[in-house]
C-alpha cells in the first residue's frame, strides 16, 4: 500500500498539470483527463482501506484525532459532494437536534462515504437514498443511511461487518469493491466508542445506523 502511494501521487500530479492547461485540450482529451483523476481517487481510497485493514488485523485500532466541531455543516457538504459524484441518484439529507461534539471528522466522512457508496451499489436506482444526522439524544449522535431495494438475506445480517464479505449482489454495471467498506465503518465507529447496526427488510428497506457518543 505504501509503495503504491508514490506512483499514484505522480499520476495525480500529472492530471493536475493537465487540468491547468485544459484550454489547450480538445473535448476528448479533457474527458480522458477527468477519467484519470477519478481513477486515481478510487485507487487512493482502495489503498487507504487496505492500510486500515492491515492495521486492524495486526491488533491496532484505527487512529482517530478528535477535535470539537458540528456534524451539521460537515455532513451536508459531504452529501453535496457525494451527490455530484452520483448525478443519476437522489440523495436526501436531513439533520435534527444538537450535532456538536468531538470527532475525527475525516474518519466520520469515511464512514458516511462508505455507507452512501453501499447504498448506491445495492439500492434501487429509482429510489432516493436518505441520510439522517440525528442529535436529538443528548448523549449521542446517530448517522443513518437508508435505501430501498432488495433486502439483505436474514442469514447474512450477522456477517455484513466482517472483512471481505458482500451480503448482497451488486447491480449490473456497479463498480466492484473489496468487501471491506462496512468492516472499516465498524472499526472507525468502535474507535470513537460508538455502536453500529443494520436493519433490512422487503417492506422497510435497508438502514445502517451508526451511533457516536
Amino acid at each position: 500500500g505504501h509503495d503504491l502511494r508514490q506512483p499514484m501521487s505522480l499520476v495525480e500530479l500529472s492530471a493536475k498539470v493537465l487540468a491547468r492547461r485544459s484550454d489547450c485540450l480538445d473535448e476528448h482529451a479533457q474527458e480522458v483527463m477527468q477519467r484519470v483523476t477519478r481513477a486515481v481517487t478510487t485507487m487512493g481510497t482502495l489503498v487507504n482501506t487496505l492500510l486500515d485493514y492491515s492495521r486492524t488485523r495486526s491488533g491496532q485500532a484505527i487512529p482517530v484525532e478528535r477535535r470539537p466541531g458540528s456534524l451539521e455543516c460537515w455532513c451536508r457538504r459531504l452529501v453535496e459532494d457525494l451527490q455530484a459524484a452520483n448525478p443519476k441518484r437522489v440523495l436526501v439529507f436531513e439533520s435534527r437536534g444538537d450535532l456538536g461534539g468531538e470527532w475525527d471528522l475525516d474518519r466520520v466522512s469515511q464512514v458516511l462515504s462508505n455507507l452512501v457508496s453501499n447504498a448506491v451499489k445495492f439500492g434501487d436506482p429509482a429510489a432516493p437514498i436518505r441520510i439522517l444526522a440525528d442529535g436529538s439524544d443528548p448523549g449521542e449522535v446517530a448517522l443513518e443511511v437508508h435505501n430501498r431495494g432488495a433486502p439483505i438475506p436474514p442469514e447474512k445480517l450477522g456477517q455484513v461487518f466482517e472483512p471481505f464479505v458482500k451480503a448482497q449482489e451488486e447491480r449490473a454495471g456497479a463498480t466492484g469493491g473489496l468487501g471491506l467498506g462496512l468492516y472499516i465503518v465498524r472499526e472507525i465507529t468502535r474507535a470513537h466508542g460508538g455502536t453500529i447496526e443494520v436493519r433490512s427488510s422487503e417492506k422497510e428497506g435497508t438502514s445502517v445506523i451508526v451511533r457516536l457518543p
